[in-house]
């Protein structure tokens, strides 16, 4: 009977064990914040203040299986708080004197990671708010907003180093921005930057959107949710969720998005160009004449879109989104042909 007890608390605590684990085991990897021999920002630092909600040495979080497939939370850590990282990043001895002094907080800022064939893709999604600081007045100038992407050659021997090669490669853009924070101001001159934002509110917009396409022969109707961060520059990538519905002569699907991707490019301060991909995998419900001349498996229909819109959403405010584009898609259903239509797309959607 004891052993009987002893065999169901073992079981029980293995089970627990295996499904709570990141709970109760973590693992780590020290990095360095790059490397000290870049150019530094030509003034001195105030103060850094982090105000994320990690710990002042953790730039990321990942998950690892360990220990029988147990998920664990795989934390990299600065070998030094963020904060002295940024502060080794300004000079004790700028050139000039009247370049005062800066302080910095640190909004967001953590590294994420994916594998990209011989090489692995690292992202860092930061928010840096730069304060001039003169006779002990601080003054707002902007906050810097990074999605920094580059692929870093993997390194099974010091995975540490991908990390510190990849910080180094951040670095570099930040300081060059902040040199030119400093410097233009300065003169007293109007400076832009691509990725300054002058408001000091940050917050993610969630965006509600709907494309009603129109065929020769067919109509689609995509229903969209994306969550999406300020915009970083001219330039950025987003990723949403897509239902869409399909209305066709012999057939009608609904499709489950299985990859949503987005490149936006922002035309001005009104209008942006989108470029979107979307990969789905649906299901048939054929028209009753033709429901006895298809299988089982032409239940299932696999589809791929790419989409070109001109879209009026205004940078940084809520508003009604709309615009006008074209859609190329690409149907394969087993006992059918791969079929390939276009569409003119009409877009709506509200960003809150």
């Amino acid at each position: 009977m004891i052993n009987r007890y002893l065999l169901s608390f073992s079981f029980l605590t293995v089970l627990s064990f295996s499904c709570y684990g990141q709970k109760f085991v973590s693992d780590s990897l020290v990095v360095n914040f790059g490397t000290a021999g870049l150019q530094k920002i030509n003034a001195t630092i105030d103060t850094v203040i982090d105000q994320r909600n990690l710990k002042p040495n953790c730039i990321a979080i990942t998950e690892r299986k360990r220990y029988f497939n147990v998920p664990i939370d795989y934390r990299i850590l600065t070998s030094k708080p963020l904060y002295a990282g940024f502060t080794e990043m300004f000079s004790n001895k700028p050139d000039s004197l009247t370049y005062g002094k800066y302080m910095l907080e640190i909004k967001e800022f953590v590294i994420n990671s994916e594998p990209d064939f011989f090489k692995n893709k690292y992202t860092c999604n930061s928010i840096i708010s730069v304060y001039s600081v003169k006779d002990h007045k601080k003054t707002y100038k902007g906050a810097l907003v990074y999605e920094t992407q580059h692929a870093v050659k993997k390194s099974k021997k010091q995975p540490q180093k991908e990390y510190e090669t990849f910080i180094d490669f951040w670095k570099i853009g930040f300081i060059a921005d902040m040199n030119a924070i400093v410097r233009l101001s300065t003169v007293d001159s109007t400076f832009s930057l691509p990725n300054l934002i002058k408001q000091s509110d940050f917050r993610k917009n969630m965006i509600l959107s709907s494309d009603i396409a129109l065929g020769l022969d067919s109509w689609l109707i995509d229903g969209e949710i994306m969550f999406s961060r300020p915009e970083p520059g001219p330039q950025f990538f987003r990723r949403g969720n897509t239902l869409r519905y399909r209305h066709e002569k012999r057939y009608e699907s609904l499709e489950f998005s299985i990859a949503n991707k987005q490149y936006n490019y922002r035309l001005n301060p009104k209008f942006l160009f989108l470029f979107k991909s979307n990969l789905f995998w649906g299901l048939n419900c054929w028209n009753n004449n033709e429901f006895s001349k298809h299988g089982l498996q032409d239940i299932f229909l696999l589809d791929f879109s790419a989409s070109q819109h001109i879209l009026y959403n205004p940078f940084y405010k809520r508003s009604i989104i709309f615009g006008l584009g074209i859609m190329e898609d690409v149907t394969y259903i087993y006992s059918e042909e791969t079929k390939f239509k276009p569409y003119l797309v009409l877009q709506i959607g509200i960003k809150l």
